[in-house]
């Protein structure tokens, strides 16, 4: 893939995921958006992105150690 906005050359994955998280400069942004409203695949590749990201925010955070172990684990270093 390459980072053309033309529907024959399609914006890297990476490219589309920065999109969502405002990471691409202004100038590309508007590059990225342009082709995604005119390509249905990059659009679908977006929508899935979306999704798992979506999904991603629903699992639960890391389970914390209790505090015992953690004293215990501290004390023998």
């Amino acid at each position: 893939m390459t980072s053309s906005t033309d529907t024959d050359e399609h914006p890297e994955v990476t490219e589309i995921s920065a999109l969502a998280e405002g990471l691409l400069p202004p100038d590309r942004t508007a590059d990225v958006r342009g082709h995604l409203a005119a390509c249905e695949l990059c659009a679908d590749v977006q929508a899935s992105l979306d999704e798992i990201r979506s999904l991603l925010g629903t699992l639960p955070g890391p389970v914390q150690m209790p505090a015992d172990i953690a004293g215990r684990i501290d004390a023998a270093l």
